[in-house]
């Protein structure tokens, strides 16, 4: 017989929240970059208490985030409208289209949402300042080559780094918040409304999470 899950502390100063889990391949720029969205005047939203679950000790393989989710859900009651999140980058270097693919299936299989940006996170983070859509082919390849022959980040977030708008090595995401809608919608044209392989295209479904952690009951 399994131990018996916990309640969960919802501690957002409403009883019904409704709990969002994040768990993330990244240690630092996405936990910090969710916690930033959250707790912003513009988007802070009760009805949600968000919990984040990032990458521990190096250990970033989409099955390793995936334990951890799976992990919590075994710790903890949740209600019917808890949702459980795995966020994840292409990353050609590291992780076979085949490890995704299994990931993906097991999400779908235990209600988890799967989001996947390719090549990597920082191209959310590029969308708040431009319209990757908009370029051409050789442009958008670039980005995708730049990463998969490169474990550095894309050398548009370098240019905009050198201007003082955005700082990997310590980020600090509070000047993108007033950008959050636009890079929702430039996410979801590149995307073509996310019905886009992300396995092999330009692309990030970010914004899925994003809509769900800002949006305000009707």
């Amino acid at each position: 017989m399994g131990r018996e899950r916990k309640e969960f502390k919802r501690i957002s100063g409403v009883r019904d929240a409704s709990l969002v889990v994040v768990a993330t391949e990244g240690e630092k720029c996405e936990p910090v970059y969710f916690e930033t969205l959250k707790r912003s005047d513009q988007f802070h939203n009760l009805k949600i208490h968000l919990e984040l679950l990032p990458s521990e000790d190096g250990r970033t393989s989409p099955k390793y985030v995936l334990d951890k989710l799976n992990n919590f859900k075994k710790e903890y009651k949740l209600k019917e409208d808890d949702e459980l999140w795995l966020v994840v980058d292409r990353d050609f270097k590291s992780w076979t289209q085949a490890e995704l693919s299994l990931c993906n299936k097991e999400c779908r299989q235990k209600g988890i949402k799967f989001c996947i940006s390719n090549p990597c996170f920082e191209l959310w983070i590029l969308l708040h300042f431009i319209d990757v859509d908009s370029k051409n082919k050789s442009y958008k390849e670039k980005l995708l080559r730049n990463e998969k022959t490169s474990k550095r980040t894309f050398n548009e977030l370098k240019i905009i780094e050198k201007r003082g708008r955005y700082n990997k090595s310590s980020p600090d995401y509070t000047d993108l918040i007033d950008k959050t809608e636009l890079a929702m919608s430039r996410a979801a044209k590149l995307t073509k409304n996310n019905t886009v392989n992300l396995f092999d295209e330009l692309g990030s479904d970010i914004n899925l999470l994003v809509a769900r952690i800002i949006a305000h009951p009707s």
